[in-house]
């Protein structure tokens, strides 16, 4: 029979050094440890490797039934001993004690050892029937013969000596790992070498390498191993212990080594290197198994590694990735609500100052929000009140966070909506391809799926507005946030509605009032929050839900022609409550008229004008009305008439389009701070500013024209990253093809064009301006030759303003390339048209001062040649 004991025989220490403490009472070294010189230590230690290596295949061989009747005579008076003795015990203890200064071929054998014994041990706790796999590539097999298999009846729970077994060499593999991690943080082992060339690599600087590698693939083995053993425990907890009630001191033993493993998983290479993703996957198993008794302790660690680490925030979101998720991830509710408790304004002295400690949690919230939305949706409540904390890290991450939050949703619901409506159309499109036959038999059951379906869109409608409500509700969150103390809250806020509205998860109804406030924000004292305004309101232009122009001129004409054929061809309804709304204000006038007695022709005048202005908001009023209603008809698909339908139509296109003016009027009723940031004394708002021109002007923006001639002052400027920047702005708006950044340009004919309108509505010291970019240019080689040859065409026209702006740009480029002039053809064709007498019979000054100019490019000695 089977050992029925239920005290352990090796509880876990608190540390390693307590094995030599009652109840385990064992030795530094065995009684039999030859230590007189170098090679007999080597060789007491290699014997102890091949006793551990010995027991390691009497395990293999002989399966669970190692661990049946420990102590008990069979019928030939054979009695079996246990398998992990006193012997097993000292030799591992002595082995994991000095194993830092074993050899390393010794070292690597008796890891090896370890983690096979681990390995059978799994295998012997598995069912009969299942092979597992390890995770660590260490062989648990010999001679190609696969372990025995478990003798332990299913249901069974196994015997006290199996579990001390497993604990012992659990807890020697933990007291392994973390020497080495020990180790690794004093960087002593398992720092990669420096790399030398082939030329200077030299035998020593190979042998720490090949020493480095090694380390580095045991290091692994242990992880995989340690790994291994907590999926097996966690999968066979029925097995191993009675109703699934752990030893708790066993169960944290893998938490605690993974712990140590995350802590130097600074970054990518070290996150290899430290076999950060298996420690994750020791923590996830466990809690997946354990959690009822240990979440508690693993939360309250992952807390004081969060406040410790810099790189911790990552990690732990990894890890709320990887545990379970039925009924709900409780680990991320759980750190969320550690993390809503935390009391911010108590960080000082009262706390060790540990405020950089805020600054390291902080990240894991938008870590979270970027992984798992919908955990961070659900439990948001937990760390609003952080908005209010004084660091402002953490209100800057619930700000992120909440722009993560809104964006995956958005996400979700469109990706949810698209496999609904496309789950339904193949049924209804079979319904077409059933015969007769087949359709009067199944009508009764397609009217149940009908009223089925129509269950389900109204459940569905009323999930969407409960979300869509949240959705509010944070958005005007985001929105007061705008007005944070801390730039870099400030900050992180436009940067949010940027995210939003590059993703396309910006509603409709919020793009004005989020484009007031980036205009708004462009007043901020902080370069931050400015450049952050500019960044934002030149994705609003690339991402506007109106057209590619934006020209108002159209706008205001659609407009005009919308109202005046909504007046014409208004419904009865709306027609009678215009007349009902005037009789009453008449009626109204009139009793106030004969209440107050008012009988000077001032009054009356004024009270007339009165009655206009009412009579246009009341016009107003109601055509707001009807929009309203024919967006209520239209929700409720009633069945409408052409005219009706038409008229529908209507009122949407004119709400359209005053939707567009109005986005418009915000742009050009903001020229000013537009023009305000060029004279920044920061090179980034300049630039900034710069490129929101260019950006404007592509969507052909009113102000777009006049910033950039307004920028082109800066061409003077003695800094060269501005000069250069306004230089790309001119050949992105003049010259190139818009969006191609420079790198393909527009027709010649085009470029002509732009020059000569830019040119002729330009002044005098825009003029200049101008020259200069033109001829930086043509000195760069970046003006096609082309250009200048329909400039000439122009020229060669009849006279007028044409000819005159004409030869003024090609001054322009003559500036630095005087053939653009200098040519026999051309010269004769500059005296013709420019200097002859039809330009002073037509008193035509600005051609002759356009000549002149041109003229002057040339030196006198290449004239008179």
């Amino acid at each position: 029979m089977s050992s029925t004991s239920s005290v352990s025989n090796f509880p876990i220490p608190a540390s390693l050094s307590d094995l030599e403490r009652e109840p385990h009472n064992l030795q530094p070294y065995p009684l039999d440890f030859d230590d007189e010189d170098e090679t007999a230590r080597a060789k007491s230690f290699n014997k102890l490797v091949r006793y551990i290596e010995t027991g390691n295949r009497t395990l293999i061989d002989g399966g669970s039934e190692i661990f049946e009747n420990v102590g008990i005579k069979n019928d030939d008076g054979y009695c079996q001993e246990e398998w992990m003795n006193g012997e097993r015990i000292q030799a591992l203890y002595t082995l994991v004690r000095k194993q830092a200064s074993l050899a390393s071929n010794t070292r690597s054998r008796f890891l090896t050892a370890l983690c096979q014994a681990l390995n059978g041990l799994c295998i012997v706790l598995s069912d009969s029937n299942e092979q597992i796999q390890p995770s660590s590539p260490v062989s648990v097999t010999r001679n190609d013969n696969p372990i025995a298999p478990s003798l332990f009846q299913k249901g069974r729970v196994v015997s006290q000596s199996f579990r001390d077994s497993l604990a012992c060499h659990i807890y020697m593999l933990f007291s392994v790992m973390s020497m080495v991690e020990s180790e690794a943080k004093a960087g002593k082992k398992f720092i990669a070498p420096p790399t030398a060339t082939k030329k200077k690599r030299s035998t020593k600087d190979k042998d720490i390498r090949a020493d480095y590698e090694s380390s580095l693939l045991l290091r692994q083995d242990c992880a995989s191993t340690m790994l291994l053993v907590s999926q097996i425990m966690g999968k066979h907890k029925f097995r191993l212990w009675k109703v699934g009630v752990p030893d708790e001191d066993v169960i944290n033993i893998p938490p605690r080594i993974a712990h140590q493993m995350l802590e130097g998983a600074t970054g990518v290479i070290m996150r290899k290197a430290f076999c950060a993703d298996e420690a994750l996957g020791i923590l996830a198993a466990i809690l997946d198994s354990y959690s009822s008794c240990c979440i508690n302790t693993i939360v309250a660690a992952l807390m004081d590694f969060l406040h410790s680490y810099e790189h911790a925030a990552p990690l732990v979101a990894d890890l709320c990735c990887l545990v379970s998720e039925t009924p709900k991830n409780k680990l991320a509710v759980e750190i969320l609500r550690e993390m809503g408790r935390i009391e911010c304004h108590s960080v000082g002295f009262d706390t060790g100052n540990k405020a950089s400690g805020i600054k390291n949690v902080a990240p894991f919230i938008e870590e979270l929000a970027i992984r798992r939305p919908k955990i961070v949706m659900d439990n948001i409540s937990l760390v609003l009140p952080h908005l209010d904390s004084e660091p402002y890290v953490i209100r800057s991450a619930v700000v992120n966070a909440i722009a993560h939050v809104v964006s995956r949703a958005n996400e979700g619901d469109v990706k949810k909506k698209i496999s609904r409506y496309s789950a339904c159309s193949p049924q209804r499109g079979s319904n077409f391809l059933m015969n007769e036959e087949n359709s009067s038999n199944n009508e009764g059951h397609s009217k149940n799926n009908n009223s089925a379906f129509i269950l389900q869109e109204e459940s569905y409608d009323t999930g969407i507005q409960s979300k869509q409500k949240n959705r509010d509700a944070l958005l005007d969150i985001l929105i007061e946030r705008a007005h944070d103390v801390s730039s870099f809250t400030r900050a992180a806020v436009l940067k949010s509605f940027a995210q939003l509205t590059e993703s396309d998860s910006l509603p409709l109804d919020r793009v004005i009032p989020v484009t007031a406030l980036a205009i708004d924000r462009l007043q901020d004292k902080t370069v931050m929050v400015r450049r952050s305004s500019l960044q934002l309101l030149t994705l609003l232009l690339e991402n506007n839900p109106f057209m590619d122009s934006l020209d108002p001129i159209p706008y205001r004409q659609k407009i005009v022609e919308l109202e005046k054929m909504l007046e014409e061809n208004a419904p009865e309804r709306i027609k009678l409550a215009q007349k009902a709304a005037k009789l009453v204000q008449l009626q109204k006038e009139q009793q106030s008229y004969e209440k107050d007695n008012m009988k000077a022709d001032g009054e009356v005048k004024e009270q007339e004008g009165t009655r206009q202005i009412d009579d246009k908001e009341i016009e107003a009023a109601a055509l707001d009305a009807a929009i309203k209603d024919a967006e209520y008809e239209c929700s409720d698909n009633h069945d409408d008439s052409k005219e009706e339908v038409e008229y529908k139509k209507a009122l949407r296109g004119l709400q359209f389009a005053t939707s567009a003016l109005a986005f418009i009027c915000m742009f050009e009723n903001a020229h000013s701070a537009f023009e305000g940031m060029l004279l920044s004394a920061n090179s980034s708002d300049v630039t900034e500013a710069l490129r929101f021109f260019v950006r404007a002007r592509h969507f052909q923006l009113p102000c777009a024209v006049t910033g950039m001639k307004r920028a082109l002052a800066l061409m003077w400027s003695s800094e060269k990253n501005i000069k250069d920047e306004v230089l790309k702005g001119f050949v992105d708006v003049f010259i190139a093809v818009p969006g191609t950044s420079g790198a393909e340009y527009l027709a010649d004919d085009k470029i002509a064009q732009n020059l000569f309108s830019l040119v002729g509505n330009a002044n005098i010291s825009e003029i200049a301006s101008i020259e200069e970019a033109v001829a930086l240019l043509v000195k760069q080689d970046r003006l096609p030759a082309e250009v200048f040859m329909e400039l000439w065409s122009i020229v060669s026209k009849p006279c007028g303003q044409g000819r005159s702006v004409a030869l003024q740009v090609l001054s322009m480029g003559a500036t630095t390339d005087s053939n653009i002039v200098n040519s026999l053809s051309r010269l004769r064709l500059l005296l013709e048209c420019g200097l002859g007498e039809n330009a002073e019979d037509n008193r035509d000054w600005a051609t002759l001062r356009s000549a002149a100019s041109a003229l002057k490019k040339i030196g006198r000695a290449q004239a008179s040649s």
